[in-house]
């Protein structure tokens, strides 16, 4: 058995995060945000401050429509680590929901039809048990154990969790991005249309706008941790 982190696109695949990070950038605005907004935000600033160990090696990342060299990194790295720490203080004080636990997943018809890894795989049931570990509280792992034909792997994908809303990324598109709202221990997660639809390299054939819509993943407790 392996076990995989799988980390999506690096660096023709971040046109999404430059919009989403830029959306809060003081603390006030921070604890007024939506939570969904506030985790939107967060998982994006975090997602390129991890993405800039390529930068710092020699490597360019094009985010919206700036480039992040060498040249630049630093500069960049400080101003991220700053905001990522804002952010991680606003969800201190906002709180969040506690998420450990084992999880089954089930899927709506459309949802292998939108070119996402994970939703067709809750669809198809080879990602439908997943197991959810708290990190530091409100940063959590998404664990399922993905079986195909021999070969067997553990599959983490990070989240974010900020008051009952949870958001992170399709574990082979850092532009495909998840959000889910937590009610009564059940997480009800929708890929975030607009932003996807938003992010999608035009050469590529996008989801159909209906169809995601249309998708919706449902986690329900399968016994608690």
């Amino acid at each position: 058995m392996r076990t995989l982190t799988l980390i999506a696109c690096v660096v023709a695949c971040t046109s999404s995060l430059h919009a989403q990070n830029d959306r809060i950038r003081t603390m006030q605005a921070a604890l007024a945000a939506s939570p969904l907004d506030l985790a939107r935000s967060y998982s994006a600033a975090k997602q390129l401050l991890d993405l800039l160990a390529l930068a710092e090696g020699g490597g360019t990342i094009q985010v919206g429509g700036k480039k992040i060299g060498p040249d630049n990194v630093k500069e960049v790295k400080a101003e991220l680590t700053t905001r990522v720490a804002m952010y991680e203080t606003a969800i201190r004080q906002r709180g969040y929901a506690h998420l450990a636990g084992n999880y089954h997943g089930t899927a709506t018809p459309t949802c292998n039809k939108i070119q996402s890894l994970w939703t067709s795989g809750v669809q198809d049931g080879s990602l439908a048990d997943v197991k959810i570990s708290e990190d530091s509280g409100f940063t959590i792992q998404l664990a399922h154990r993905f079986i195909h034909n021999a070969d067997t792997a553990n599959v983490k994908i990070p989240a974010v969790v900020v008051d009952s809303a949870i958001a992170f990324v399709d574990p082979m598109n850092s532009d495909y991005v998840l959000i889910g709202q937590v009610s009564g221990g059940t997480i009800t997660v929708r890929p975030d249309a607009d932003v996807i639809l938003a992010a999608w390299p035009n050469w590529v054939r996008a989801p159909n706008r209906g169809d995601l819509t249309k998708c919706v993943v449902t986690l329900t407790p399968s016994g608690r941790q």
